[in-house]
Order: structure tokens, then sequence, then C-alpha cells
């Protein structure tokens, strides 16, 4: 799971580093860490929460699965065991 994010990330890096808002501070000699930090880093923050995002719902609907299967370990809480332990009659809560 981390080998395809840093490519991910990489690939953004380097299209941003394409990008024309790029180019004056290159041609007015910046630091290349400073044009990293000021202008790329601050337009793949988003790219990457983005990312982070989809992979904890990942993880999340992964573990359900495999508990729902009964692969996950027991003393846990888990979200896939839940549908085993619910009342064959969902409205028998609500008639009192």
């Amino acid at each position: 799971m981390c080998l395809p994010t840093t490519v991910w990330v990489r690939g953004q890096t380097l299209s941003i580093k394409q990008d024309l808002y790029i180019e004056p501070p290159t041609a007015w000699a910046q630091n290349p860490f400073t044009i990293l930090w000021r202008y790329i880093f601050p337009n793949t923050v988003s790219s990457i929460v983005v990312l982070f995002s989809v992979n904890v719902a990942d993880a999340i609907l992964t573990e359900a699965g495999l508990s729902f299967l009964g692969l996950a370990c027991p003393p846990m809480c888990r979200i896939g065991a839940l549908p085993c332990h619910v009342d064959s009659r969902p409205f028998a809560a609500m008639a009192g």
C-alpha cells in the first residue's frame, strides 16, 4: 500500500513541477528547496489527503469483510460481525 502511494505522489510532484507558475521562481534562481515548499508542496497536499482518506476507507472495508467471514481477531470489536448479531426481527425493538 505504501509503494503505490509514493509513486502517485512522485507523479503528482513531477506533474506540478512542469506547470507554468514554477518557471518564474526557477528563472529568479530561487533555492530548489524553497520552490518545493512554497509552490509544489501546497498543491500536492489536497491530493495526498484525499488519497489517504480513500486508503482508510479501504482498510475499514477490508477489515469488515474479513471479520464477516470470520477471519479477523476474535477479541476485537469488529464491523463485519455486526450483521451476525442482529435480531431476525429488525423492528422488534421499536415495537416496545
